[in-house]
């Protein structure tokens, strides 16, 4: 029997790809649907999602890797900054040049205004906040932050709890660099009982502390140990009689009364934080992490509020109303909306520089005529 291998006709080719055709478009389209009807996995907020906007982004070149300890993936991930170290290098000496600022001239003298709600002791002392946007500090931002606290007659606390050490064995090793410094003497103050903090024997050390150093680590550990207890009092006491209050990474969210405990680049979970600042919302890893945009929408969200962005290796200084940077990054200044449709101002500045709040303020009144921007709180 002779076989006979028959060839599908044209017709018969053409019923069969548009088949395929349709098929492909129905199965995408099906994918598509169940995909953005699926519930998103986001972490939970108290403030709302904010929408992201194009900002430039940090080169790959300039990207610093980081030397601190990473103990999860996430974008907000726990990290653990172990404080000053003998073997880190000396800052180089470098010509700091100012960026122009226009025909106002930024030297001339204001009056004190408090624009960022520290606390301020009766007789209008003021003391200082140092505030380090995480990575590996300088050398010269620790000596900065002993000298406020009164260099070699300097009392220092330091508060390591953003950080889930074994023991205090462990804390002391970690943290050994600080004993490389000459001051009057070094306490640590650190439990896992929040029922502590409101303790006098344990708020001891802060009764003559001139200086408190914040670790790095989780912003939420700390508020849950010290916010609204003895210990935040005991810290406005030291700010408010001259002192000196700072931190990096966590340590540095912490310090405003408005903190961001955490989120994506463009999503924040806020709470409070120990109030050393009633104006400021502080973020860290800046540019490193592209915060600009949860940041601004954190201020939409909280009218009358001052943003600061800190990149790695880079600290601020805030001692009245004088705003000054220290490091390689940027400290971003943002002069959030005093009330809805409002825009956000930013003023970048970089190590070396200092900034007067009251003049940024005036320049912006002047140029907006808006006389309600950055009210006392």
């Amino acid at each position: 029997m002779k076989s006979t291998n028959r060839q599908p006709d044209f017709s018969t080719k053409m019923v069969f790809c548009f088949s395929l055709i349709a098929f492909a478009i129905i199965s995408a389209a099906t994918l598509h649907i169940a995909f953005n009807s699926a519930p998103k996995s986001r972490p939970e907020r108290i403030s709302q999602v904010f929408k992201p906007f194009e900002y430039p982004p940090t080169p790959v070149s300039e990207i610093v890797k980081p030397e601190f300890q990473t103990v999860s993936a996430d974008d907000d991930a726990m990290e653990v900054s172990l404080g000053p170290t003998e073997t880190e290098p000396k800052p180089s000496e470098t010509e700091v040049v100012a960026e122009d600022t226009g025909s106002e001239n930024l030297e001339e003298e204001s009056p004190f205004q408090n624009l960022f709600g520290l606390p301020v002791g009766k007789d209008k002392s003021r003391g200082a906040l140092v505030i380090g946007g995480g990575g590996k500090l300088s050398e010269e931002i620790y000596q900065e932050f002993i000298r406020l606290a009164g260099g070699k007659k300097a009392r220092i606390v330091l508060i390591p709890s953003a950080y889930p050490y074994r023991d205090m064995e462990q804390i002391q090793r970690n943290l050994g660099g600080w004993r490389s410094y000459e001051f009057e003497s070094l306490d640590y103050l650190h439990t896992d009982d929040p029922d502590d903090a409101d303790l006098d024997e344990f708020c001891k050390p802060l009764e003559t502390a001139t200086g408190v150093w914040f670790g790095g680590g989780s912003q939420g550990r700390l508020a849950h140990r010290y916010a609204n207890r003895k210990v935040e009092k005991k810290l406005h006491e030291i700010v408010a009689r001259g002192g000196v209050v700072g931190g990096t990474s966590a340590g540095a969210s912490i310090l405003s009364q408005l903190m961001i405990r955490d989120g994506s680049y463009s999503s924040a979970r806020t709470d409070r934080g120990l109030g050393l600042s009633e104006r400021l919302v502080v973020d860290q890893h800046f540019s490193q992490r592209g915060r600009f945009p949860r940041l601004i929408g954190v201020l939409e969200e909280n009218l009358g509020k001052v943003g600061l962005g800190i990149d790695e290796r880079t600290c601020v200084v805030i001692k009245g109303d004088e705003v000054s940077a220290i490091g390689e990054g940027f400290a971003n200044l943002f002069i959030g909306p005093s009330q809805e449709g409002e825009a956000t101002s930013i003023f970048r500045i970089k190590g070396g520089q200092t900034v007067n709040g009251s003049q940024i303020v005036r320049r912006e009144t002047s140029s907006t005529g808006d006389s309600t921007i950055l009210r006392k709180p």
